[in-house]
């Protein structure tokens, strides 16, 4: 699963089996569960699960907090997991003790040690992406958020979601957007001409 961009959708749900990595995606404003991986039978060891070049983030705290990213297994001692790293959790206004990620009942939260717990290549800060417009297009907005130019090269996934060519700097920015020629575009004026009320 790579260079999909979510936006203030339901959890979206990926069975275990079969899927072995999950690389560039950017998913904003989840509900309930978020992006979750899940299997209640089976042979189901992730030793070789990648999720990595990741952005989980919330603007919004649906149910009072959000869980960005789940895995679910009912399988117990059958589970293993593969790497989790150079992804950028944030939930604007989650408390820090806020759980926003769930891996088989061990959680993690809105904080920069909580998810470095994971790996030491994750990041817990705002990815400064633009959500204006309906759909917002979800690029990001500004080169000193965490999410550019901190992402780790992966062979066979060389362009983002516009098929822009990764990286374009020396290193990859993470999420589905590459920032073109390390420049920024800047979103379109509104077109919206409807007269202001008057009163």
């Amino acid at each position: 699963v790579e260079n999909c961009i979510m936006f203030d959708a339901a959890s979206q749900t990926l069975p275990g089996v079969g899927i072995s990595t999950i690389a560039n995606n950017t998913c904003v404003n989840p509900r309930w569960g978020g992006l979750s991986t899940q299997s209640s039978g089976g042979s189901f060891n992730n030793a070789g699960f990648i999720i990595k070049n990741n952005i989980f983030s919330a603007s919004t705290v649906p149910g009072g907090s959000p869980s960005l990213f789940s895995i679910i297994n009912t399988i117990g001692s059958a589970f293993s997991l593969g790497t989790i790293s150079n992804n950028v959790f944030y939930c604007a206004n989650c408390p820090v003790s806020s759980s926003i990620i769930n891996i088989k009942g061990s959680t993690a939260a809105a904080n920069q040690a909580s998810v470095q717990a994971l790996n030491s290549t994750n990041q817990y800060g705002s990815p400064n992406l633009d959500v204006s417009g309906n759909p917002p297009s979800l690029k990001i907005l500004s080169l000193s958020g965490v999410a550019y130019n901190t992402g780790a090269a992966m062979s066979g996934f060389m362009t983002d979601f516009e098929g822009t060519t990764r990286p374009q700097n020396s290193l990859w920015d993470i999420g589905a957007d590459e920032v073109m020629g390390g420049t920024i575009i800047p979103p379109p004026p509104s077109t919206d001409t409807t007269p202001p009320a008057v009163s």
